[in-house]
């Protein structure tokens, strides 16, 4: 009895062992780099554009691969693999060296032969290739598809989660993601991202058009430019998590952020009120009996620092609110003028940051003025780089670039 328990311990640990050697990730390939462009439309449904670029690792040639797509009642239009040119091995006599070199061969555009497994929370997509990939080669596939319910409906606008295809057998170097919403809809905290052609647009375009004309349009997204959301070194099996909010009304999907400036104002008003009116008051109250001279030649620090603290809550404010208005595309189509639009956003920003201090300048002390100037410039872009980091990059960068382009600057 106790030599059959050993039996089947060792039987059990032995089929434990070969399941988990079955499942171990091949290390025949990779994904150098996988790029999604995802489209959301008004009722939550997502249309997806995947490019997947696989890397060979071995000499062993890889046919066949499996990919997880974490969705279930997904729709595939289509899958393509992407032409390419390779130089034949040649093969010489003995005699002496090749007189004619090897030409060039061009293997064309493909749509590749897949099989579907439904599972409880996603779909199992295999795939045979149709030029496999082995000996340091690379191939790039195109997968378009569509899914349901990426999106749900909340007060804010429609709060969305994708995750990106995983690969279980393949570790994936890097990945960039875009998301696309509709015309009247703005994706909170990221910018717009404008191609020439949208998801939906591409997969009806994929149901009547050939492999290579589908590769063709495909090579013209701006893969390489970068993403709105990225990742690096997934390993075999891992989804990236794509989230965000989107809507069609600004002040509700940035209600969160209102709230919290509007509390942070009210305690600020508070507390000045209540712990500083009375320092505040004997800092700018002018004496009757003191002459006009004495008055403006009286320094004092405190003055120019809280000046010059203020400007720069007041610059933040006024920068974040221009880029609301304007980074959204408002103004291409509009009747204003770029150079309008540009000289206004920079008097904006000029009155935010030096008003307070012009103001300290004229009626109390030119040196404190000056000094408030130079607190509330510094301070300013502190703030901005610490404060609102995704917008670091000042808001004339578009406007000062189409400037340019109206007025023929090089």
């Amino acid at each position: 009895m106790r030599e059959l328990k050993f039996t089947i311990l060792f039987a059990t640990i032995l089929l434990l062992s070969s399941n988990i050697a079955f499942a171990a990730p091949s290390n025949l390939y990779w994904h150098s780099y996988d790029y999604y462009s995802i489209e959301l439309s008004g009722s939550g449904n997502a249309f997806v554009v995947g490019t997947i670029q696989l890397e060979a690792l071995t000499s062993q040639s890889v046919n066949t691969i499996s990919l997880e797509i974490p969705y279930t009642g997904i729709t595939i239009y289509k899958l393509v693999e992407n032409g390419r040119t390779y130089w034949p091995l040649c093969v010489c006599s003995t005699e002496g060296p090749c007189m004619h070199p090897c030409e060039a061969v061009y293997q064309p555009s493909a749509f590749l032969n897949y099989t579907t497994q439904t599972l409880s929370d996603s779909t199992i997509l295999t795939i045979n290739l149709a030029y496999p990939v082995q000996n340091d080669t690379d191939t790039t596939l195109y997968l378009i598809f569509s899914t349901r319910t990426i999106a749900e409906k909340s007060l804010q606008g429609f709060s969305f989660n994708f995750k990106t295809v995983q690969d279980p057998n393949a570790l994936i170097r890097s990945l960039s993601a875009n998301v696309v919403v509709p015309e009247n809809m703005y994706l909170k905290g990221k910018p717009k991202f404008d191609i020439q052609y949208k998801p939906s647009e591409l997969a009806a375009q994929a149901l009547r058009g050939s492999a290579e004309s589908i590769a063709g349009v495909m090579q013209r997204y701006p893969y390489y430019e970068g993403g709105q959301f990225t990742a690096n070194n997934l390993q075999p099996g891992e989804s990236f998590t794509i989230s965000g909010l989107y809507g069609d009304n600004q002040i509700l999907l940035y209600s969160q952020e209102i709230g919290i400036a509007i509390l942070g104002l009210l305690a600020l008003a508070i507390l000045v009120k209540y712990v500083f009116a009375d320092s505040l008051r004997r800092m700018f109250t002018r004496k009757e009996s003191e002459e006009r001279i004495s008055r403006r030649t009286q320094f004092s620090f405190g003055r120019p620092i809280l000046v010059g603290f203020i400007s720069s809550l007041i610059f933040i404010a006024v920068y974040y609110l221009l880029n609301i208005v304007f980074g959204n595309g408002y103004y291409y189509n509009g009747p204003i003028s770029t150079i309008t639009l540009l000289v206004l956003n920079g008097v904006f920003v000029i009155i935010a940051i030096f008003g307070l201090p012009y103001f300290l300048y004229s009626k109390y002390n030119k040196t404190e003025g000056i000094l408030a100037g130079i607190i509330s410039l510094v301070l300013s872009f502190l703030l901005l780089i610490f404060l609102l980091p995704e917008y670091s990059p000042p808001i004339f960068y578009s406007l000062v670039k189409s400037a340019a382009g109206t007025i023929g600057i090089e």
